[in-house]
């Protein structure tokens, strides 16, 4: 059970990026058109689920069951986390690339109804 705990433990230490890195664009800012973090976010969030049912998938004694469990409830959670991390990181650059097309498209269409 130990590397079950080390594996949970690097999972919970790490915040979730998109919530870090990325912003929604505002006015005259720049903002981020990859989707580095986003991307770090579902991959975290697939890794938590996967432990979560693994967890859940033990067999041992009733000792190890209260704290499969436990793991189990907290990397859901933790998984619940980086989803919702994940969505705000792949709208935010959702926005900023529209807002980013908007503006290059604008004037074009300035310049030809002249």
């Amino acid at each position: 059970m130990k590397p079950l705990a080390l594996v949970l433990a690097l999972v919970l230490a790490c915040p979730g990026c998109s919530w870090l890195f990325s912003r929604p664009p505002r006015a005259g800012s720049e903002c981020r058109h990859d989707y580095v973090s986003p991307s770090l976010d579902t991959s975290q969030a697939v890794s938590a689920g996967v432990l979560a049912l693994w967890a859940l998938s033990k067999d041992g004694t009733d000792d190890d069951l209260g704290l499969s469990l436990f793991l189990a409830a907290a990397a859901a959670g933790q998984a619940v986390l980086y989803g919702m991390s994940a969505r705000y990181g792949f709208d935010n650059v959702r926005q900023c690339r529209k807002r980013d097309e908007q503006q290059r498209v604008t004037p074009r269409l300035a310049r030809s109804s002249r």
